[in-house]
């Protein structure tokens, strides 16, 4: 169940989490954008020099055909590979941001906690210091810098231990070590397999020395796997850090789930429901992962009778009753409750057609007509 995000009386780390996810989409639609117009590219590039070639050997070629010929070979295929490589490199830059903003907030506030002790500064450096914060400041910058030169696994041992907790048997760990390497060969080995990268992820083809081969759906699934691991992060961070002083809206956990469920990423759907009380998820937005974590089941097609014995797991009131009838495919009181619920105007347009619960319905004619009845009155709500 996805929750609007409000802009209002914002908190530092929900802040950060809606730059984050706007850079996230920007990502993911470079790649159905830009990246499928670099792939065209190159596909009507292929096709010019097969055309060449044909010529070549029915001898019509001219001097003017062999000079477009050398020149096809110097930039084709460059255009999608260049931009599958950008887009890694932009990925973990994007990831680096996070780890770096929540470290910088800790330390900023707990500069005794760097590990310092064998650090000297001479006087030259600093004489280009006009105050003890440039130095703090700068100290804390070189410590981050060092972390962000650790593996994943390394950085989130380091979170753990300032109090930001993430599943340490997760999956996603694996999942970005490899996006880490693949950066790291894209940027000081001219995107070739090394040795190292064939011990990890050898398929028994690739050999050592070759160009590394990205695909687009390889993109998708590694940016959707970075938006879980840093909205994770953030979540968990924001819960250390300011947990006292937070407003409901400015969790944002529950529209994590919301993504990752439209996704199909259902394995990390399923870490956030099994680590609730470790991520301190309030009472209200446990609620929404908990429906969350049942849409995806029903996704997989699980059985009602499991997916039940989940739900009375659980406290609900009447006001919930749209989502549980819902995930548990009881009609005919997900109908009424559905009519009411637009009938008194207590839901928008724009939650009937994203809300996840609502997708397990939305070829069911009832629920078409419900919407388009919906969409057609003069107080509708967007």
């Amino acid at each position: 169940m996805e929750e609007k995000i409000s802009f209002d009386n914002q908190d530092f780390f929900f802040r950060l989490y809606v730059v984050f996810k706007n850079n996230i989409n920007l990502l993911t639609s470079s790649i159905n954008t830009v990246g499928k117009f670099a792939s065209d590219y190159d596909t009507s590039m292929q096709n010019e020099e097969r055309n060449l070639l044909r010529r070549l050997k029915t001898k019509t070629v001219t001097k003017g055909d062999l000079d477009n010929l050398i020149a096809l070979s110097k930039q084709y295929p460059e255009q999608s590979n260049l931009f599958k490589r950008s887009t890694v490199v932009a990925l973990v830059a994007t990831i680096d941001e996070v780890f770096s903003e929540v470290l910088y907030h800790y330390y900023k506030n707990h500069v005794d906690k760097l590990e310092l002790n064998d650090k000297k500064i001479s006087y030259r450096e600093l004489s280009k210091y006009s105050s003890i914060e440039e130095i703090k400041s700068s100290l804390i910058d070189n410590a981050i810098d060092l972390i962000l030169r650790k593996s994943i696994k390394e950085r989130l041992a380091i979170l753990k231990k300032i109090g930001v907790f993430f599943p340490q048997d997760s999956q996603s760990i694996q999942e970005l070590t490899k996006l880490l390497k693949i950066r790291n060969l894209i940027v000081h080995n001219a995107s070739c397999v090394d040795k190292d990268y064939l011990k990890s992820y050898g398929d028994g083809v690739i050999k050592r020395g070759d160009e590394l081969q990205i695909s687009n759906e390889y993109l998708l699934s590694a940016i959707t796997c970075s938006f879980y691991v840093c909205g994770l992060v953030l979540h968990c961070a924001q819960i250390a850090f300011h947990s006292k002083h937070l407003k409901e809206d400015n969790y944002f956990i529950q529209n994590i789930t919301h993504i990752l469920v439209g996704k199909n990423r259902f394995e990390y759907v399923k870490e956030i429901y099994d680590s609730m009380e470790q991520l301190k998820i309030t009472e209200i937005k446990k609620k929404s992962v908990v429906i969350s974590y049942c849409v995806s089941l029903r996704k997989q097609n699980k059985k009602i009778k499991s997916i039940r014995k989940i739900i009375d797991k659980y406290t609900w009131s009447s006001s919930d009753e749209i989502l549980t009838s819902g995930v548990l495919d009881n009609k005919v009181l997900f109908y009424k409750k559905l009519e009411e619920v637009v009938n008194e105007r207590k839901i928008s347009i724009r939650q009937l057609m994203t809300w996840q619960v609502f997708m397990l319905f939305k070829n069911e004619e009832a629920f078409l007509k419900i919407v388009d009845d919906y969409i057609k009155s003069d107080d509708y709500i967007y």
